[in-house]
């Protein structure tokens, strides 16, 4: 064993650990979070200061003990996001719905009506109430039979469009 080798095994932290968690960050970096027993955690680990640089060498293992090869499996890749032509009217009803300047949008263009559901249930939350609206303006009962109606979706585009509209015009973007 090389000196290095040597003086790593010394500073060393070795416990067992059980992977608890992933998440990627916005740089791209990984933040990994583990799950150590008691009994194996070291009390110098706990009081190095936040912020630590740690090299970090980690052995999957199996349930007696012996290491098991990694996976070399490459995970699926998320798949790439569609053009709003290729979402469903059921999913753009549901973005839409969803959406905080579609709420504002309703609440602008359509505000007694608004009010009238906010009174009405006090308990429904904006995204009910923007859903409500996308029925009654396509003229169906769910918003998976704008799929299957030539004038819900005719209305459903018709809505996008003042949305859309509105939406520029509140960013003091140009109108077209």
């Amino acid at each position: 064993m090389g000196l290095e080798a040597e003086m790593a095994k010394d500073v060393s932290y070795q416990f067992e650990c059980k992977k608890d968690g992933m998440q990627q960050n916005q740089d791209g970096s990984w933040k990994v979070r583990m799950n150590i027993h008691p009994d194996e955690m070291d009390a110098s680990f706990l009081s190095d200061p936040m912020g630590q640089r740690y090299v970090a060498v980690l052995v999957p293992l199996n349930e007696d003990e012996t290491p098991r090869p990694k996976n070399t499996e490459q995970p699926e890749k998320k798949k790439e996001q569609k053009t709003w032509a290729e979402v469903s009217y059921t999913q753009r009803a549901g973005i839409l719905s969803s959406s905080n300047d579609f709420h504002a949008f309703l609440k602008s263009e359509y505000p007694t009506q608004w009010m009238n559901y906010m009174k009405a249930s006090p308990n429904l939350k904006s995204v009910d109430i923007a859903a409500i609206f996308v029925r009654k303006i396509c003229d169906v009962k769910s918003r998976k039979e704008i799929n299957q109606s030539t004038e819900a979706k005719a209305r459903f585009e018709n809505l996008h469009k003042n949305f859309t509209m509105w939406q520029q015009y509140e960013k003091g973007g140009q109108v077209a």
